[in-house]
């Protein structure tokens, strides 16, 4: 299952007691934190759950099958998650066994 922003503003307001309205506000003030955090180059470091990591990426090549040409894709960035210690053998552990209801 995805967890789609509107899932977690049903989360964020059951489980606080908040208004849904809110609720969106405050994930939107989150969500707003963390991309100019990245924007900016820094990481995020969340206690307990992981860091979000900058990582620019090289240019690279590219093809297209169908006209077999290479081209060169432009670089790029990423913000990969590198989990917590805490959190990875939980996530680990239910893909292995693919028992995902807890998530």
């Amino acid at each position: 299952m995805t967890l789609s922003k509107e899932h977690l503003v049903r989360k964020i307001a059951s489980i606080n007691g908040y208004p849904k309205h809110e609720s969106s506000q405050l994930l939107e003030s989150l969500l707003e934190l963390m991309k100019s955090t990245f924007e900016s180059g820094e990481d995020i470091m969340i206690s307990g759950f992981g860091k979000f990591q900058v990582k620019d990426k090289k240019n690279r090549r590219g093809i297209n099958p169908r006209k077999t040409m290479t081209y060169l894709c432009r670089p790029g960035g990423s913000s990969p998650l590198l989990s917590s210690e805490m959190i990875s053998p939980n996530v680990f552990g239910l893909l292995k066994t693919g028992d995902c209801s807890a998530v």
